[in-house]
């Protein structure tokens, strides 16, 4: 059986605060995510059958976005590389979202770009096919 590959962390000082951004731009001190506690609960909240929410649902939800969204970053971002472009486009988005089987339920939301003209043809095919 193989070993499982170890994750290499650097500590400079092990009773070092960790960095921390500002509110406006970065990641909250007290809870240390970059979206606000808040808004969360305030998105949570906004589900008709959900009355009641605990801080650690709040803080759980955030954080699962957080790593969805930094996954998808990344993958728009190796999107964009691969055209050797410097601006990130919603096709890189797309893609990103095409390519990951976890956003499969986001499918609907960031569809691939179709052109008009690819849509009246199909339709046509269609048409003749009845």
């Amino acid at each position: 059986m193989a070993a499982e590959p170890q994750l290499e962390v650097a500590v400079d000082d092990e009773h070092a605060e960790p960095e921390v951004a500002s509110p406006s731009g970065g990641k909250d001190k007290e809870s240390g995510l970059v979206l606000p506690l808040a808004r969360v609960k305030k998105l949570i909240k906004s589900e008709p059958d959900v009355k009641v929410v605990s801080s650690e649902a709040i803080f759980l939800i955030g954080r699962a976005v957080e790593l969805i969204l930094d996954e998808m970053v990344a993958r728009a971002h190796a999107s964009m590389s691969r055209d050797a472009r410097k601006a990130l486009l919603y096709k890189d988005i797309a893609n990103a979202v095409q390519g990951w089987e976890a956003l499969d339920i986001l499918g609907d939301a960031v569809p691939q770009k179709v052109l008009a003209s690819t849509l009246m043809q199909q339709q046509k095919d269609k048409e003749r096919q009845k």
